[in-house]
């Protein structure tokens, strides 16, 4: 190291350069993965309030009337149930999403 000092300046500053590459690569990993988090929250929203009915389905009066009420915060219904299909064995879950709620 002492006789080719040229070489061994250039070693530790490859060796810099790959670490400050990898920490660069790991940041805007995970940058990208937060703005994803935020834009997926943003989207789906939080639920705050659920009507469930069991063995029974909600007249859809309840959320004609639910949506007219004065100063009701937005609002959009989710249909959530397990369905079977003739012809077909097993049973699977249905979600409807009213997007233009």
């Amino acid at each position: 190291m002492l006789r080719h000092r040229w070489q061994a300046l250039l070693a530790v500053s490859g060796i810099a350069l790959g670490v400050a590459v990898v920490l660069a690569v790991d940041l805007a990993n995970s940058g990208a993965r937060a703005a994803f988090e935020l834009s997926a929250q943003q989207l789906q929203g939080k639920a705050t309030h659920r009507l469930l009915v069991s063995g029974a389905t909600l007249p859809d009066t309840v959320y004609v009337n639910l949506i007219r009420t004065p100063g009701a915060p937005p609002m959009a219904p989710v249909v959530s149930d397990w369905v079977g299909v003739e012809g077909r064995a097993g049973r699977y879950q249905l979600v409807g999403f009213d997007l233009f709620a």
